[in-house]
């Protein structure tokens, strides 16, 4: 049913916005009810998916027509979904990342997704991404974790860039040795004998 005085061409193009999951309000629908984005704007993106792929979601961003937490707000209301640093915490930092058990994700693999996935102190595992929904990681996590329901969550791009980014140093620190022993290493290549060396052969 379109409002009274509404742009036809803008119901059109909210009823081109893919349903959510869960039967609630379109995407496009609650952004424009919150003034998030205007109706133009989605016009506009709704137009450039047409020809590009992506998310109406990404899009809109990526135009600068909406910001990402405004995005998370929306999707959280539609989907159902916590937010990581509101609704829902990560691991306490310096701990050891609790990975869920079972067949353990490659680092590389979330790195390139953009996907954090762990075990909280009550034994859930949780799955937390810009886009949790994704089909190919639904399908790993069905493949991984037959068995075991894993709980979805948002989370800002930020949040999973700076997280993995500490996981890749630990693993990093782990594979090639403590601070000490790099500091050890350096200290030995500055003694006398090899600067002689080095010196020498210049």
């Amino acid at each position: 049913m379109v409002a009274r005085g509404a742009n036809p061409a803008t119901a059109q193009a909210m009823s081109a916005l893919p349903a959510a999951n869960d039967g609630h309000q379109l995407l496009g629908q609650i952004l424009v009810a919150r003034g998030a984005v205007r109706a133009a704007d989605l016009e506009r993106t709704l137009e450039l998916q047409r020809s590009v792929e992506g998310r109406i979601g990404s899009l809109l961003i990526r135009t600068g027509a909406l910001s990402e937490d405004q995005l998370l707000d929306a999707l959280s209301d539609q989907l159902g979904l916590p937010i990581v640093g509101r609704e829902l915490s990560l691991p306490a930092a310096g701990s050891e990342w609790p990975v869920p058990a079972g067949e353990a994700l490659p680092l590389d693999w979330l790195v390139d997704q953009q996907v954090l996935l762990w075990e909280d102190e009550q034994g859930v595992a949780w799955c937390a991404s810009r886009d949790p929904l994704a089909p190919a990681l639904q399908e790993t996590l069905s493949y991984l974790y037959p068995e075991r329901r894993v709980r979805l969550a948002l989370a800002a791009g930020q949040i999973i860039e700076r997280t993995l980014d500490g996981l890749s140093r630990t693993a990093h620190s782990e594979e090639y040795g403590s601070a000490d022993d790099v500091r050890h290493l350096r200290e030995l290549a500055e003694e006398a004998p090899v600067v002689e060396l080095v010196n020498s052969m210049l």
